[in-house]
């Protein structure tokens, strides 16, 4: 799917691509104003809500955190968040309204 957008073979992704791809699979993102914003990747799973998906952007990487954990390598890492996004699943009705 990423090489249909646009992605090259071994080549790094570029954020546009991503979020391209993860608007085709019907994932919304939103940007929410967080109340304690976490300094490090380690303090993400304390400090953001545990029953939402969160993507979390650190200079070179993008990583997700569901149900609580952090799903990435960078996990207990001192990686500082950029920037921190909530997914919201759309439905396929919702995506037909939208469009229509």
């Amino acid at each position: 799917m990423f090489e249909a957008c646009g992605r090259r073979h071994r080549c790094r992704t570029k954020h546009a691509t991503t979020w391209e791809v993860l608007r085709l699979l019907g994932v919304r993102l939103e940007h929410q104003p967080i109340w304690r914003n976490p300094k490090t990747v380690r303090r993400c799973e304390t400090e953001l809500c545990s029953d939402k998906v969160w993507l979390i952007r650190t200079s070179g990487h993008l990583l997700a955190m569901v149900n609580g954990k952090v799903e990435c390598w960078t996990k207990g890492r001192l990686h500082r968040p950029i920037g921190i996004l909530e997914c919201v699943f759309v439905t396929n009705r919702a995506r037909k309204i939208r469009n229509a």
